[in-house]
């Protein structure tokens, strides 16, 4: 087993916390006394987070949710069911006066 040093311990504490569980980097640099708000930890963590940052990319969507009401009182468009597709559908909604 590697021997376990206080140095280890931060850098573990760290990655659990922001890696693990997406808690912000100024606020573990806070944390850990850090006074540079979180620019050694991003240098530090980077290309975990830039990992990371792909991986969540692929959970992004598109789709179009429904519009909220107007708060001018016109009702929303109604959805067309089409994707956001070149040419389907695109058309702007016109708001009648």
């Amino acid at each position: 087993m590697a021997e376990c040093t206080h140095h280890g311990l931060r850098h573990y504490f760290t990655t659990v916390c922001v890696v693990d569980n997406g808690i912000p980097i100024p606020t573990v640099a806070a944390w850990l006394g850090h006074k540079d708000g979180g620019a050694l930890l991003m240098k530090r963590y980077a290309h975990v987070l830039q990992a990371e940052s792909k991986e969540q990319m692929k959970r992004v969507s598109f789709r179009a949710a429904p519009l909220p009401p107007s708060p001018l009182g016109h009702p929303a468009p109604a959805p067309t069911g089409e994707g956001p597709e070149r040419g389907a559908g695109n058309k702007t909604p016109q708001i009648e006066s």
